[in-house]
């Protein structure tokens, strides 16, 4: 079984999302809009599409 680290930055303007294997290598990054509610109404969303089945996707899982 491999195994992954999900690490995410999220701000007022960007949320940042990488998916790296056991070996560092980046295997999935995606980026989209903030994920702060002051700065963003669609904050949640954000949040969601950063970490949802499109990243997965890479992943080939």
């Amino acid at each position: 079984m491999n195994t992954y680290v999900i690490g995410m930055d999220g701000g007022g303007s960007h949320t940042r999302v990488a998916v790296a294997d056991q070996n560092g290598k980046i295997v999935s990054y995606v980026q989209k809009n903030g994920c702060n509610r002051y700065h963003d109404t669609n904050a949640e969303q954000n949040v969601l599409e950063g970490n949802g089945v499109e990243s997965a996707h890479d992943l080939n899982f």
